[in-house]
């Protein structure tokens, strides 16, 4: 399926802020948010293609039904077979019922608070769905042909000043190259930062798994950061599974400042990666 880069970049964008506010749903709203999800999945033929290619499960109903036993869901080793199984929970869990959302989640993974219940399973049916989803527009971007975006290489080297260059292109190419400059300190600082404060959270009732991601994407950014060439495809995966991530420890009121400025920091830092 060809699609043009800047019809990607659209679909990017909405298909990550209506997974955003699925994956922060509470009780009231978490239904509509995720049917609002699956519609637009489904009316969204590369997407769509995709659900398309997963196999829905055949024991649904042990996994997700009324009487099942609401340990931990239990993935399967196939990507495509994960994906079908995580867009069939999402459909059960988006249809009318007579009982709360907080009913149908109540005792997930052994957890017995209502407001804690609820953003555990949204984190491994909307975040692991949205992941897989995001992957397969990311790879489209990355395999897409439009001549408005065509490949372009200018060889730029700044030292002292203000560290501002202005560039005016016209057939012309870009190949910016930088050695921790531009944005880069901020955010290893910001990084450090929340490495720091990440030491006392396991206390807070954040689950071990988000936060061993929120590592993970946090070694990924330090480690594309301080390349000599850091990739944009990199940098900007990572600061939307940061986005994501922060919806999920947005409770802990001392890190959440300090994982918006980051996100802030990445994005200014992105039209200079390559």
């Amino acid at each position: 399926m060809t699609v043009n880069n800047r019809k990607l970049k659209g679909i990017s964008l909405q298909f990550r802020n209506i997974a955003s506010r699925a994956l922060q749903s509470n009780n009231e709203d978490a239904r509509v948010n995720i049917r609002r999800l699956l519609k637009f999945v489904s009316e969204t033929p590369l997407l769509r293609q995709e659900i398309d290619k997963a196999p829905a499960p055949s024991n649904l109903d042990e996994i997700w039904g009324e009487e099942a036993q609401r340990d931990r869901i239990t993935y399967p080793d196939e990507p495509d077979e994960e994906l079908g199984l995580l867009h069939a929970i999402l459909i059960q869990l988006s249809k009318p019922d007579t009982r709360e959302f907080w009913a149908i989640c109540y005792g997930y993974g052994g957890v017995r608070h209502m407001h804690d219940c609820i953003p555990i399973v949204l984190e491994d049916t909307v975040g692991k769905y949205s992941d897989h989803l995001r992957q397969v527009i990311e790879m489209a971007l990355l395999h897409s042909e439009d001549p408005a975006y065509d490949h372009r290489d200018v060889s730029v080297t700044i030292t002292g000043g203000t560290n501002q260059v202005n560039l005016s292109q016209d057939n012309s190419s870009m190949n910016a190259q930088q050695s921790l400059s531009s944005g880069a300190p901020e955010i290893l600082k910001a990084v450090q930062e929340i490495t720091s404060s990440m030491m006392n959270i396991e206390v807070s009732g954040i689950k071990n798994e988000t936060l061993e991601e929120l590592r993970k994407t946090l070694d990924t950014i330090e480690e594309e950061v301080r390349r000599v060439q850091p990739r944009s495809s990199v940098i900007r995966s990572a600061k939307e599974k940061l986005e994501l991530l922060t919806a999920s420890v947005s409770a802990v009121k001392s890190m959440a400042p300090l994982l918006q400025g980051l996100i802030a920091h990445m994005g200014g830092y992105l039209p200079l990666s390559t």
